[in-house]
């Protein structure tokens, strides 16, 4: 009785040492930001929702990282990709996106859009040529792809994006909303992504 009150209490210790530690190495204002402050802290839904743009060399650099963690993450965190929509000629790269996410070739190319603008130099900005790569690089039709980037459902899904900015102040890209309540400037964290989230999470 005596051994398993004492491994009950190191375990306990252990933990509160280790909440203690992630609290002083993560700040408010430096490593995130509270843009939802009438939402409670406690019980905060498990999700992550990750904002970028394709024409963004930061959001280009950050992919291997969030690659990683997707790799490790525990699967009761959803993960949910969202273009950000701050300036004008960001909107072809935004509805690029959701055209091929409807049309389920995103695995094909995500990643390849951007190597094309970041690894390759293209400039791929106008629809059309948009959904030429993106055909060329997926197999799927140029022209399907384009009527699915100009279609009802990307303008609404765009038109989403953009309040969801505004509401949680969004200021640029990458960035990751979690749990609906705290913004994290991935550049801020580094290597301890994966401790970010989990502390915000758990708080």
């Amino acid at each position: 009785m005596k051994r398993f009150i004492a491994l009950f209490a190191g375990l306990t210790l252990g933990l509160l040492s280790s909440l203690v530690s992630a609290q002083a190495k993560f700040q408010e204002h430096k490593h995130f930001e509270d843009v939802a402050p009438d939402v409670p802290a406690k019980d905060l839904p498990k999700t992550v929702t990750g904002f970028f743009w394709y024409g963004c060399g930061h959001c280009y650099a950050f992919e291997p990282t969030l690659e990683k963690w997707l790799e490790h993450k525990s699967d009761n965190i959803e993960f949910v990709r969202v273009p950000a929509v701050l300036g004008r000629n960001w909107v072809s790269h935004a509805q690029a996106f959701y055209a091929t996410e409807k049309m389920g070739i995103s695995d094909k190319t995500h990643r390849a859009l951007f190597d094309a603008i970041h690894k390759d130099r293209k400039p791929l900005f106008g629809p059309a040529e948009i959904a030429q790569f993106l055909a060329d690089t997926s197999g799927a039709d140029a022209a399907e792809i384009l009527m699915n980037m100009n279609s009802q459902e990307s303008r609404d899904a765009i038109a989403q994006s953009i309040d969801t900015a505004q509401k949680y102040r969004l200021r640029g890209v990458p960035a990751l909303l979690v749990g609906g309540k705290y913004l994290v400037d991935p550049g801020s964290v580094g290597d301890d992504l994966q401790a970010v989230i989990e502390f915000l999470l758990d708080r």
